[in-house]
Order: structure tokens, then C-alpha cells, then sequence
């Protein structure tokens, strides 16, 4: 196994304390101590960034913690092996229209097909996209057990 490939769903949970924020933390520590590989598509960023800005416009975070947490998050990508090029969005978009994902999701599951690693991602939708990839993209989903 290459890995793992946060989405931005997963990479978020790095910095802004959520239900399975520990497993992410915990891969990212396995990545600075070199025992594995954790890629990000080079959007995610952008796509991760929107969720400090979405939470303060509905108050669950001050102006100032919005913008820590981006600074958090640069520094946790920069930490980490990016993915991206035309090749990633032309293979998103196949994926997109193939399966009816947003390219934002497809691109996720593009990432982790191009290094073979295990897409890490709290979509549902997304992770049953990838068992319908030839071949099928390892996913392991941030969810609880039973809902």
C-alpha cells in the first residue's frame, strides 16, 4: 500500500477538533515520522479552506480562529505530499460524469487511484463511487459504525 489520500472532509479534522479528527491526526503523525505516505490533491486545500469561513458565518467561530485555522491547514498541507496537474482534473472529470459526483468529490478518488493509496473521506457517496472504479479505490470512511 502507497498510503493514504485525505479529501478535504478528512483534512479539515486535522485542524478543527471533530468526530474522528484523532485517526487523522494519528495518519499525519505517521507521515512526519515517515512509516507512511499521506497525499492531498492540491484543490482539497482550497475545498477545506471554505469550512473555517462556513463556520463563521454561522457563528461557530471568531474572525481570528477562522484565520488560524487556515494557517493550520497550509502548514498541515505543507507537511504533506500534494497531488495535482491537468491529468488529476481530466481523471476527475471522468470520474464526475461517469458516476454523478461533483469533481470535487471525484478528484479525491482521482488522487487516490494515481498513487494507489486508501482514499480517507466522511462521504458516503463518495466511498460507494469507489468500489465502482476499475479497479476499485480503497476507501476508509470517517463515519460511525451505526447511525
Amino acid at each position: 500500500m502507497a498510503g493514504y489520500v485525505l479529501d478535504a472532509s478528512a483534512l479539515v479534522k486535522a485542524v478543527i477538533p471533530e468526530p474522528h479528527s484523532e485517526r487523522v491526526i494519528e495518519l499525519l503523525s505517521a507521515a512526519a515520522d515517515g512509516s507512511s505516505d499521506v497525499y492531498l490533491p492540491d484543490l482539497a486545500l482550497v475545498e477545506a479552506t471554505n469550512v473555517p469561513w462556513k463556520r463563521h458565518q454561522r457563528g461557530e467561530l471568531a474572525p481570528q480562529d477562522a484565520l488560524e485555522a487556515v494557517g493550520e491547514l497550509g502548514n498541515v498541507a505543507a507537511a504533506m505530499s500534494t497531488v495535482g496537474g491537468s491529468a488529476l482534473l481530466r481523471r476527475s472529470l471522468i470520474i464526475s460524469m461517469a458516476l454523478g459526483l461533483a469533481v470535487y468529490d471525484a478528484l479525491g478518488l482521482a488522487c487516490a487511484e494515481s498513487v494507489g493509496a486508501v482514499l480517507v473521506t466522511e462521504d458516503r457517496r463518495q466511498a460507494e463511487a469507489a468500489s465502482q472504479l476499475v479497479p476499485p479505490v480503497e476507501v476508509e470512511l470517517l463515519t460511525a459504525e451505526v447511525d
